[in-house]
């Protein structure tokens, strides 16, 4: 240790060989001072690091390993032959063919003029003896298609134009009604004959101030207005003869009027262009357009504007073969072709990353909406500012509607504050081939309607054997939610109140007054019960829906019995209540307030409303299932047509069957799958019995041929007709058995909702 100090602190000693301790140590340095100016270096570049796809991730995605990021849509289907085969040569399918309409039926298609002269063609024709194959080869693997980031933009502003020819419509409807009226009048009061009409047509200024507010429409989104950019595409096994193909034919399409298809290399690839100008597409319109648009009223600035935009619309089309891919563009240029295979691929994006965590071999399909592009179909405050103005612009100028429309603008920017709008997010989904299909898709975070931190116990009471079943739970309302829903309800009838009541006569306005005089107590009183009772008993609660072919129909003691019994579907809800004695008042409440309207009615209009009538009390029975409430039926047709309310504990069942109330009421252990787990979390959860459904179909058929045949004698050949179409139905039943089950499940993974489905296919081999 002495010496080891002296050699550290004498300047003169001789430097000694570093220990491998201190090699390493410096290498770790280094090391990590590396690291972190790589990743300095990403930051201040704004970059993620690269994502590695694998081998196997990059042949099955296909084309979403070539598309650019940054699209704004993505679909695709792969193994398209040899799904269609497996499909083709199942069972199923193979019955169904086999059947003698099936085959009568593709005998006349054979003997049809049109399809002999088509195959005629396809043997003699060149491009069709050439394209065919081409055409078999495009659509035998993977097809795709893809919209570029403009499509968004576009589908927003043509929203907006849409929006504004249908509010033109209403506008131009009052103005001539307005208009007529004025001139009638007029006509009326000056006595002057015919010359009392010669007025302005109104159709003539209704058209211009439509074709003045599409201009200031166009001109307000004509950036955006513009052919959005698409791209289709193919996988080929045999990319040099397409390349033949349409290297040997496009040439032949001859010039048209409007342009023709020049070769044009992008990124080292040849394609085949065609371009299509505004000015060439409108032709001698452009020329006397503003002419037009400013008898119409349209400002000169603003027309030359328009007539600018309407000449300088591109539409570009381009075909040609990419390595493997026969690909088609569509858009004012060619960006999506010059993006291919540059760059990071849109299967390396940060939207998929869920899928790349899910990955597994047999990917079938793959799918791709940006949250730019779910946010142009989602609702937001600049749709509700622009609905508003649109709505106050219809509204005609008259002395009965003075400030509505500052009213109505300033009621839209108190709606946009008290709603919380979703924010649009984006959404991936694939599927796979796993004894049929299982589909994975992912969003956004949970919405607000739906609860997916907890298990779905009401499951258990989904009864025995459901055809198919499907449950959710409601998330809890947020604090004010229905005090917010009542306001807006109060401030929709302060128009009425306010614009219309006041234009009513005075009989009607009696009328109006005597009811509101005993609806506004009735009114209140049901506000004050949903607030104390009903609202707080369904909140947060799950729900289950089930439907059943086991019922069976009883006929009357009276009637025939039917040679099979016909049996019945049944439908049943259940509701786990937060709190069934709440709920139990509030029904008491109900009742009595229905039944107070009753009479303040009867006292005012003693003749509209008889003393006898009221409201019907129901039967309430305590059963071992349940307390039982049902209206008695004027006839008896079995328990499984019985309406009934059945309520044990929490529980609330409403069913068209008693016994399947009586069914639901008792807990059934769910058999557990790799789809619907119960003792998972879930948001909501479904189910099909596909098997019992097909089975409950053929039971129905069976039970009603033998009403049938039971009700009159058959003729021999209305037997043998009867016999042929038994014969088909049994085929159609045994081939969509192939059809065993669907199911799915909605959860939360990582602040996103996924969904999983499985349709069970037993036929098709995999």
């Amino acid at each position: 240790m002495a010496e080891q100090q002296k050699s550290l602190s004498s300047p003169s000693t001789k430097p000694r060989a570093p220990s491998s301790f201190s090699v390493v140590a410096i290498a770790a340095t280094l090391v990590i001072v590396l690291a972190l100016a790589g990743g300095a270096l990403l930051l201040l570049a704004g970059r993620r690091p690269a994502v590695v796809l694998s081998r196997e991730m990059r042949r099955d995605f296909g084309a979403a390993a070539w598309v650019p990021q940054g699209v704004s849509a993505y679909t695709s289907h792969l193994h398209l032959a040899d799904t269609w085969k497996k499909v083709w040569r199942s069972n199923a399918v193979q019955s169904l063919v086999a059947l003698p309409a099936v085959q009568d039926a593709w005998r006349q298609v054979q003997r049809h003029p049109g399809y002999r002269s088509f195959m005629g063609a396809v043997q003699s024709e060149p491009v069709l003896v050439e394209g065919l194959p081409v055409l078999e080869d495009a659509v035998s693997s993977e097809v795709f298609a893809c919209a570029g980031s403009d499509l968004p933009g576009f589908l927003q502003a043509m929203g907006e134009l849409l929006n504004t020819v249908q509010f033109a419509g209403v506008k131009n409807a009052l103005r001539a009604g307005d208009a007529m009226r004025e001139a009638l009048r007029e006509a009326t009061e000056r006595l002057e004959g015919p010359d009392g009409l010669r007025r302005p047509r109104p159709a003539r200024e209704q058209r211009d101030q439509t074709a003045i507010e599409l201009v200031d429409v166009v001109l307000a989104n004509e950036k955006r207005l513009h052919v959005p950019s698409v791209l289709l595409g193919f996988k080929l096994t045999k990319p040099d003869a397409a390349r033949r193909f349409l290297d040997a034919w496009v040439p032949q399409i001859g010039p048209t009027p409007f342009g023709t298809f020049r070769p044009q290399t992008i990124r080292g690839t040849s394609y085949h262009v065609f371009e299509l100008h505004g000015e060439t597409l409108f032709g001698l319109t452009i020329r006397s357009l503003p002419r037009d648009l400013a008898r119409a009223g349209v400002p000169r600035e603003k027309a030359n504007r328009f007539v600018a935009w309407l000449t300088g619309l591109r539409l570009k089309l381009a075909v040609g073969v990419a390595g493997d891919y026969l690909l088609v563009s569509i858009g004012k240029g060619t960006d999506l072709l010059e993006g291919w295979g540059k760059g990071a691929s849109l299967a390396e994006a940060p939207e998929f990353a869920p899928l790349r965590a899910s990955y597994k071999p047999g990917l079938d399909s793959l799918s791709y909406t940006s949250a730019q592009l779910a946010g142009a179909f989602s609702p937001n405050a600049d749709g509700t500012r622009r609905f508003a103005r649109n709505i106050a612009a219809v509204i005609p100028e008259r002395p009965g509607t003075k400030g509505l429309k500052e009213r109505i603008l300033k009621d839209a920017e108190l709606l946009i504050k008290d709603i919380k709008f979703p924010v649009p997010s984006a959404a991936v989904a694939c599927s796979f081939r796993n004894k049929g299909i299982e589909s994975l898709s992912f969003g956004g975070p949970p919405a607000g309607g739906l609860n997916c931190s907890q298990p779905l116990t009401i499951l258990a009471h989904r009864a025995r054997q459901p055809i198919l079943f499907a449950a959710s739970r409601a998330a809890k309302s947020p604090p004010g939610s229905y005090d917010k829903a009542v306001k807006w309800i109060k401030v929709l009838f302060g128009y009425f109140r306010d614009y219309a009541v006041p234009a009513m006569d005075r009989e009607t306005r009696r009328h109006y007054d005597t009811i509101m005089g005993f609806a506004l107590p009735f009114l209140a009183e049901i506000d004050e019960t949903n607030r104390t009772c009903l609202v707080p008993a369904f909140d947060g609660a799950q729900h289950l829906l089930v439907l059943d072919g086991n019922g069976v129909l009883v006929p009357p003691a009276e009637g025939a019995r039917p040679p099979k019994p016909i049996p019945l579907p049944r439908l049943g809800l259940a509701i786990e209540l937060a709190d069934a004695d709440k709920f139990t008042r509030g029904i008491e409440r109900y009742a009595a307030a229905i039944r107070k309207l009753i009479d303040d009615a009867r006292k005012a209009y003693p003749k509209l409303i008889p003393p006898t009538f009221d409201l019907p009390r129901p039967v309430v029975a305590d059963t071992p299932a349940g307390k039982q409430v049902f209206y008695p039926l004027p006839w008896n047709l079995g328990q499984d047509v019985f309406p009934c309310a059945l309520l044990k504990g929490r529980l609330l069942v409403l069913a068209s069957s008693s016994n399947l109330a009586r069914e639901m009421a008792s807990p059934v252990p769910l058999p557990a799958s790799s789809v619907t787990a119960p003792q998972k979390p879930a948001g909501a959860v479904s189910g099909a019995d596909l098997l019992r459904a097909w089975d409950y179909l053929r039971r129905l058929s069976d039970a009603l041929f033998a009403l049938a045949a039971a009700e009159r004698p058959l003729h021999p050949e209305d037997r043998q007709q009867m016999l042929e179409v038994r014969m088909h139905l049994d085929a159609l039943w045994r081939a969509l058995g192939a059809l065993r089950s669907y199911s799915s499940t909605t959860t939360a993974r990582d602040g996103r909702v996924v969904t999983h489905s499985w349709l069970h296919v037993e036929d098709i081999k995999q």
